[in-house]
């Protein structure tokens, strides 16, 4: 087998499972001795991953015997030809060991070598030791290292704005977020790691699509990091990525299946919090690291609580099991004195080992009524529970577990069941044992597609780019329910069919919708009124304020309101002042602030004092009535709840990324739209540059303000070219010009014109390749102070269509997976290939721009490209124009951009 052969790792794993096998017999034969778990289990002898084991035995005596030459390891290596590498194993002991030589570190009885504290030990990219902030420390210093070189090596290409956030995202997040989810990092270092991220995202200067933001990006990263369909770029945000994963953690948990590490969580959970256990994850309790006194631990409750999942079964609709496994404290839907009970202000539960409703319905009889505090507990449960727990019930599903089987009571169906994941399938010829036990139990369903289309299929028929980050799944067909068993009810912690997010269950949890909805629910609170909503997508800030009800005064759009605080800005400062502008918060502007632009160190309260007012701080044990109300969110309303997916916010989104405009016009018209494009005036605005750099360059001008209006079309040297483009669209469309109004071409209407249907992509397109050429003029004017005219911009623009015209037409024409020379197969996803009758929609209106003619018997069509300078119009500039045209800047024609 050569090196890199695909077959490798199959044979590896046929090699080295006898080795784990061996193991669990001389575990299970008593020659060795496992860590015993707290349910009483045997922790597994081994864990393998690639070609890392690990051995976890109680004693160095028990390593000795598996490392001896007639020891599993030995006999491995003896029959497999492996050799085991003494100078990279090492051991890591939990308690004293006296067996270990304090100079060399050597364990005398196994001979292995176990480091100290100090000195922690590599296992899968994680540094371990006996002491964490040993392993926290070593794991993200040389990461943090790691991180600043790697952003050093791509600062040197030249990428778009768009292209860094896709380095972010695939290079640099993706080394942090693997050792964040098992070793959370110091609040500190974490800043640190994420600083690094984000500057390089920023940039640095005034480069070809206009990062000149001063090492700030924009629009804020609450907008960016939103999904494309809903006014993002999907910019990575790594402090929300590895909480996601460490919510995976969590969610796994309270899934199905038999693991070792959950009898270790749940038993520190149990622990921890009597009254919870593993519900806390579902519960309104904000858990501290002072409960749980383990900072990877809480990383794990912390990241799931805050995906804030909800009921999706309502407190009235429950299920009698699902009734009897409900919480007594903090739960949201058992209120004394409108807040959820707390352990310290009924000790009681405590005393009588009470927090389940199951377990105080146990204690109501009707001869002998309840201890005091605990009717009162007992009159808290909703009506609806009290008479469901007193109620005799008819279990759905019932558990044979020394048959490892799940019969269903209804229909009689018996099913197996696989002990690692909870599998369930159909087993009509199962034997049943002579007096089985069967006890009720809760099965899951799980949604799973029948059938994933694969890729490099037929042509697009729009040439979009159908690519969201949303939790739905396109190339899924309809999917098939598989039942999975969760587990006896009275082991059962959560049922993960009454929780989830939406509409999907606990079942269906996944790091990458778990990301989406984080990003969501940031969205929501952070932008104010109304300007975003869940599916509906994120309002253009130049859009304004949504449309008010019929009879009421007209708003001013939002470009005049932006330009107006601008302007008065600008206004507010005094001419001869030198100094940048007055620092506002940043929630005005909607950007975070790097740690230079950040006001000063708050001041910190002393030891005693912060103690003091914590204590201040912490509720009485005083009756609930008079204790202060704590409004909590209701657990039965989901908090992203989705709003109107065919919304205008939404269509404008998605017709931009359905529109597959060069990554360059993409983002001017992003920015633009979000009203975050580095025109003078907003520069000022956010005290980037200072009062006399804020206006427009051009001698014409005499010291106007340089505002969007004005940059694209107010200024004389665009104005000319501004009124050209209308009158191209008018002829494309064949319908009256657009008024020469800002917000036709910054907004894409206004003054009442509308591009008609059929023309709104090409109207798309020739904005965007408008904007685009003059912003890159106007950005070579300000480094290089070359002046520039209307018919350079129209030479530009027509250029720019150009490029754009014969990239679709060789999407039409050429297989651009073929002539990349690699196998198809690599190539999964949506086909590049562009039909030809959605080319003719998109560019041949009219034969103005171009015309397509077809071919004769098997010859290709061929296609006649008819927009110049001179048609279908002139620019008015053209009669007194040179001979000459000034040249425009070069385009890429073709071929992947960053």
């Amino acid at each position: 087998v050569q090196q890199g052969s695909p077959l490798s790792t199959l044979l590896f794993n046929i090699t080295v499972q006898p080795l784990a096998a061996h193991l669990r017999q001389r575990l299970a034969a008593g020659a060795l001795h496992g860590i015993p778990l707290p349910d009483g289990s045997l922790a597994p002898p081994s864990h393998q991953h690639a070609d890392d084991t690990s051995l976890h035995l109680r004693s160095p005596g028990d390593v000795a015997v598996a490392l001896a030459p007639v020891g599993s390891v030995g006999l491995h290596c003896r029959a497999s030809g492996a050799r085991l590498n003494p100078s990279k194993s090492n051991g890591l002991r939990v308690g004293p060991h006296p067996e270990r030589d304090p100079v060399t570190g050597v364990c005398a009885v196994s001979g292995v070598l176990f480091p100290p504290p100090q000195a922690p030990i590599r296992h899968l990219g994680i540094f371990l030791s006996t002491d964490p902030a040993a392993g926290h420390a070593k794991s993200f210093a040389g990461l943090l290292h790691g991180v600043r070189e790697t952003a050093a090596l791509w600062r040197q290409h030249h990428l778009s704005w768009l292209g860094r956030a896709y380095v972010a995202k695939q290079v640099l997040a993706s080394k942090v977020t693997y050792h964040a989810t098992f070793v959370p990092p110091e609040a500190s270092m974490w800043a640190r790691i994420t600083h690094v991220i984000s500057a390089f995202v920023a940039g640095s200067g005034v480069d070809g699509d206009g990062a000149g933001g001063g090492g700030i990006s924009h629009p804020a990263q609450h907008v960016c990091s939103l999904p494309w369909e809903e006014g993002g770029v999907a910019l990575v945000d790594p402090s929300i990525q590895a909480e996601c994963l460490q919510a995976k953690v969590a969610a796994r948990l309270l899934q199905p299946g038999s693991h070792p590490w959950k009898v270790l969580m749940q038993h520190r959970l149990h622990r921890a919090l009597p009254s919870l256990g593993p519900a806390v994850l579902v519960s309104g309790m904000h858990v501290s690291l002072h409960q749980l006194r383990d900072r990877r631990l809480l990383g794990y409750v912390r990241g799931f609580q805050r995906t804030q999942p909800h009921r999706l079964v309502l407190p009235d609709a429950l299920s009698a099991p699902q009734v009897l496994n409900e919480r007594l404290c903090y739960n949201r839907q058992v209120l004394a004195g409108g807040q959820p009970l707390q352990p310290r202000h009924f000790p009681a539960l405590a005393e009588a080992g009470t927090w389940t409703v199951q377990q105080l319905a146990a204690l109501v009889h009707p001869q002998q009524p309840l201890p005091p505090p605990l009717q009162l507990v007992w009159d808290c449960l909703p009506a609806d529970w009290r008479a469901t727990a007193l109620q005799p019930w008819q279990p759905e599903w019932e558990l044979c577990a020394v048959a490892g089987l799940v019969r269903q009571v209804e229909s009689g169906k018996l099913y197996s069941v696989c002990a690692a994941n909870g599998g369930m399938e159909e087993a009509p010829d199962a034997a049943l044992p002579l007096g089985a036990l069967w006890v009720p139990c809760c099965v899951g369903f799980k949604h799973l597609p029948r059938q994933r289309q694969g890729g490099g299929g037929a042509a697009s028929d729009s040439g979009s780019d159908s690519g969201s980050d949303s939790d739905s799944d396109s190339g899924a067909q309809e999917s098939r329910r598989v039942p999975l068993l969760v587990g006896p009810w009275e082991l059962v912690q959560v049922d993960p069919n009454a929780w989830g997010w939406g509409k999907k269950d606990l079942l269906a949890f996944t790091v990458k919708s778990a990301s989406v909805r984080r990003v969501q629910l940031r969205a929501l609170r952070c932008l104010p009124g109304g300007r975003y909503q869940p599916k509906s997508g994120c309002r253009p800030k130049l859009w304004g304020p949504p449309p008010p009800p019929p009879g009421s005064p007209v708003p001013p759009t939002g470009l005049v309101v932006l330009e107006t605080g601008w302007r008065h800005s600008y206004d507010t400062q005094p001419p001869s002042s030198g100094q940048r502008g007055v620092r506002r918060p940043a929630a005005e502007f909607e950007v975070g602030l790097l740690p230079c632009q950040a006001p000063g160190r708050r001041a910190r309260l002393g030891v005693w004092e912060r103690v003091s007012a914590r204590h201040a701080a912490e509720p009485q044990p005083v009756p609930p009535s008079s204790a202060t109300l704590v409004v909590l969110p209701d657990d039965t309303i989901d908090a992203a709840a989705p709003g109107d997916p065919d919304s205008a916010n939404r269509c404008l989104w998605v017709e931009m990324r359905r529109a597959d405009l060069p990554r360059e016009q993409y983002i001017v018209l992003y920015r633009i739209l979000h009203g975050s494009m580095y025109v003078g005036a907003f520069l000022h605005h956010i005290s980037v540059i200072p009062r006399q750099q804020a206006c427009c360059s051009h001698p014409a001008c005499q010291g106007e303000l340089e505002t969007l209006s004005h940059a694209f079309t107010l200024c004389p040297a665009v104005a000319p070219a501004a009124e050209w483009v209308g009158r191209v669209i008018a002829a494309v469309a064949a319908c009256p010009p657009p008024p020469p109004a800002p917000e036709v071409l910054l907004v894409g209407n206004g003054g009442g014109w509308v591009a008609p249907g059929d023309a709104h992509q090409v109207w798309l397109l020739l904005r965007g390749s408008f904007l685009h050429a003059v912003w890159q003029l106007r950005c070579r004017r300000s480094l290089t102070g070359q002046p520039f005219t209307a018919l350079a911009v129209c030479a530009a623009t027509v250029a720019s269509v150009t490029s754009t015209l014969r990239r679709d037409w060789a999407r039409v024409t050429q297989s651009l997976i073929g002539m990349s020379g690699m196998c198809p197969e690599w190539f999964r996803g949506r086909s590049p290939a562009l039909a030809l009758h959605a080319f003719r929609s998109r560019w041949a209106h009219r034969g103005v721009l171009c015309r397509v003619r077809e071919g004769e018997g098997d010859a290709q069509p061929t296609i006649q490209l008819r927009f110049t300078l001179a048609h279908p119009c002139a620019p008015s500039p053209l009669a007194s124009a040179p001979a000459v045209l000034p040249e425009p800047p070069p385009v890429q024609i073709g071929g992947p951009t960053a």
